[in-house]
């Protein structure tokens, strides 16, 4: 199975969010390595709620052991979420089932 090529800039920076939070979540949950990191960003507010922000994160981790998945739900987006963001909403993870 091929890997994905993530984009650096000239200093080494990863110019993909993607990728960055990847790697933010990882180390903020102290995850084992071979754990999959699925990241989306989807924009919202079209359902009406006024508390609803205009862009929504979701991240969903899965580990090799069978554990259930994992999911993270961040009311930002992926360039703005920091490890504060995903250690508080860590504390609220939603076990969905494999």
């Amino acid at each position: 199975m091929a890997g994905f090529v993530y984009r650096r800039s000239r200093d080494g920076v990863v110019l993909d969010p993607s990728r960055a939070l990847g790697d933010l979540v990882r180390a903020a949950l102290d995850l084992d390595p071979a754990s999959r990191i699925a990241i989306m960003q989807m924009q919202c507010g079209s359902c009406g709620d006024p508390h609803c922000g205009d862009v929504e994160t979701i991240v969903q981790i899965a580990a090799n052991d069978g554990e259930p998945r994992r999911r993270l739900r961040i009311a930002k987006a992926m360039r703005q979420i920091t490890a504060d963001d995903v250690i508080a909403t860590a504390g609220t993870l939603k076990l969905t089932p494999l």
